[in-house]
């Protein structure tokens, strides 16, 4: 057993930036997986890093999913990216990528 003990990820608050919502997905799973939380608990694990507004969708969203006992961790993941991350943030990203390489030229 290993004593290296990696930081807990920060609080998300459901602020809709890519980065934000990134963040929070590598740092969850990557916590989940280090620290290796069973996986009938992974779902209860995620929601205590929720806050604000953010737990409150959270708490609607595991409803129909018998409150998280039925919901997967990585179908969960999705819905938090679903949800908080940019819907434009790949075709605004490469667009403004386009821009650049315009103004190179």
């Amino acid at each position: 057993m290993h004593s290296f003990k990696p930081p807990k990820p920060e609080m998300f608050e459901g602020k809709r930036t890519t980065e934000e919502v990134d963040s929070f997905v590598f740092h969850i799973k990557s916590y989940v997986s280090m620290m290796e939380i069973p996986a009938e608990n992974q779902i209860q694990f995620l929601g205590t890093f929720m806050k604000g507004k953010a737990l409150t969708w959270w708490l609607n969203a595991i409803k129909p999913f018998d409150n998280g006992k039925s919901l997967g961790f990585e179908h969960a993941i999705s819905m938090i990216i679903n949800q908080y991350r940019p819907k434009m943030a790949k075709e605004l990203a490469e667009k403004k990528l386009r821009g650049l390489q315009m103004n190179k030229s």
